[in-house]
C-alpha cells in the first residue's frame, strides 16, 4: 500500500489530484483460454500540478505496458500487493503533461 493519504479508504485512486475523464476500452474475448485481452486508453485532467504519479484501482490484471499516447513514451508503473479491495496501480506521470493526460 502506498504512503499517500487516500481520500477514500476503499480506493487507492488519487482522484483529488488527477480526475479520470474518459475510458476508451478495446477488448477481445478468448473463450478457449477464458480471458480478455486488449487495451484501455485513460483520459485524465491533472488537478494538482505537483502530482507525479497516478494511482488507480485494479484487480487481477496482467499489464504488459503503459505509455503516453502523445509522445509514445513508455511510463514506469507498479502493481501493488493484493489487498481487501484489489490492488493499486501506480503510474509515473510524464513530465510534460500540461495538465492533461491521455
Amino acid at each position: 500500500m502506498t504512503d499517500v493519504t487516500r481520500p477514500d479508504m476503499h480506493s487507492y485512486a488519487n482522484f483529488k489530484e488527477i480526475m479520470c475523464t474518459n475510458l476508451d476500452i478495446n477488448l477481445s474475448v478468448n473463450f478457449e483460454k477464458h480471458f480478455f485481452e486488449g487495451s484501455v486508453e485513460v483520459s485524465a485532467k491533472v488537478l494538482d500540478k505537483s502530482a507525479t504519479k497516478m494511482y488507480l484501482d485494479v484487480q487481477l490484471l496482467d499489464i504488459k505496458e503503459i505509455s503516453d499516447v502523445k509522445s509514445k513514451e513508455k511510463l514506469n508503473f507498479l502493481i501493488g500487493h493484493k489487498g481487501e479491495f484489489g490492488q493499486e496501480l501506480v503510474i509515473d506521470l510524464p513530465a510534460n503533461n500540461n495538465g492533461q493526460l491521455r
